[in-house]
């Protein structure tokens, strides 16, 4: 009888400990490419590479990539060369955190579902990014502002 009891507070203690590693970094910096930068409140990262950061808040998933262009017109206008057969893509100005960036909005040509992913794109001390997400505009555009704010 005690095993089992045993086995069970065993059983739950590996779970919290699953929990905690499956978290990861609530909250600190991570790193993308040689910069670093804030991991918005409530967000954990999932994944991430040298070149991208997947963050989720449980019911949201926010992608940071970097891009390999130089020039923000110049990677909106290429994204949407290089995908504009398979989706509608629009493109407009948009200021946040006093900075003019570039929103794509893509629509799949076609497609029965009726999403949209939805790109933010800045520069940040000479670099080109994205942040990415098919949630919506009002969620990547709040954490937009933190994230944005806070590479180095």
């Amino acid at each position: 009888m005690d095993f089992k009891y045993i086995g069970i507070i065993l059983l739950i203690l590996i779970a919290v400990a699953g929990l905690f590693f499956f978290l990861g970094n609530d909250s600190g910096t991570q790193n993308i490419g040689e910069k670093t930068f804030s991991v918005p409140e409530g967000f954990h990262v999932i994944k991430s590479t040298n070149d991208s950061v997947k963050m989720s808040d449980g019911s949201n998933e926010i992608i940071l990539l970097l891009s390999n262009e130089k020039n923000l017109d110049n990677a909106t206008t290429n994204y949407k060369k290089i995908n504009g057969d398979k989706y509608d893509i629009k493109i407009t100005n948009v200021t946040l955190s006093n900075q003019t960036m570039k929103k794509t909005e893509a629509v799949r040509i076609g497609s029965e579902k009726n999403g949209t992913i939805t790109k933010l794109w800045f520069v940040k001390n000479k670099t080109v990014y994205n942040i990415q997400t098919s949630n919506g505009t009002k969620t990547i555009e709040h954490v937009a502002t933190g994230i944005v704010d806070s590479i180095n």
